[in-house]
């Protein structure tokens, strides 16, 4: 038997898909202690949020990885996003490249 300690608040969110003849059944777990936040799923992932050094870290049990989110990873995220909408909107005539542009600025 195992046993896992955890100072701070615990938080667990059981949702149910009613509309479903299986039941289906997700749990959510919130660890909160010391300005970190850790959200546990029933699948194999982890994601903490670290408020100290404003990053998040996405844990993949069954790929033994991580990936850590801080504001340069972000940053250079949106940089290649907007290069990639550039590149794709020289492609739009000009006449509908302006309603692609209103509208892409309506959903941010």
């Amino acid at each position: 038997m195992t046993a896992t300690a955890y100072a701070g608040e615990v938080v667990e969110v059981i949702s149910k898909d009613l509309t479903s003849s299986e039941n289906a059944e997700e749990t959510l777990k919130f660890l909160f202690s010391d300005g970190f936040m850790k959200m546990s799923t029933d699948q194999e992932n982890d994601v903490i949020f670290n408020s100290q050094s404003r990053n998040m870290m996405i844990i993949s049990h069954a790929e033994k990885s991580y990936m850590i989110f801080d504001e340069n990873t972000t940053s250079n995220i949106k940089s290649e996003i907007d290069k990639a909408m550039e590149e794709a909107l020289a492609q739009v005539p000009p006449e509908q490249r302006a309603m692609v542009e209103r509208s892409m600025k309506q959903q941010m």
